[in-house]
């Protein structure tokens, strides 16, 4: 790097030296707004954001709707896509709310398949026909 050379002893403005009109004043914040603000910090309340209605779009049309609802909505959407993981979650919450009935089992074969929690003699038993076992 090349010194600057001041051409003269009153050289004012240069590298470093900005003119004195723009120069901070003395005690003057080179940040006068400071820092912005965060969002709010510390530990959410979940039943406070999930009590707030959210606009989605079924069918073409915005809507206001709990966002249980839309959770349920997507999960319906993806499951007709062929996800199996929404699939799953949409039964487990069908049982657990008592929306889908449970067939009783079929003895045609050797194989029973028993709801999810179920032992294949708990659900044999809850099924059974109490004219069969008089």
């Amino acid at each position: 790097m090349t010194d600057r050379k001041e051409p003269d002893g009153n050289y004012e403005v240069g590298h470093g030296r900005p003119p004195k009109a723009t120069r901070w004043k003395k005690g003057q914040s080179g940040n006068p707004k400071g820092r912005p603000k965060t969002e709010r910090t510390g530990p959410l309340d979940i039943s406070d954001i999930l009590d707030k209605p959210v606009t989605m779009r079924i069918n073409g049309k915005a809507r206001q709707i709990h966002p249980f609802e839309g959770m349920v909505w997507q999960m319906v959407q993806q499951a007709m896509k062929g996800e199996i993981t929404p699939l799953i979650r949409l039964v487990e919450l069908c049982e657990e709310f008592g929306l889908i009935h449970i067939p009783p089992p079929e003895y045609s074969g050797s194989v029973i398949f028993a709801p999810k929690g179920m032992t294949p003699a708990e659900y044999v038993k809850q099924f059974a026909d109490p004219v069969e076992e008089g």
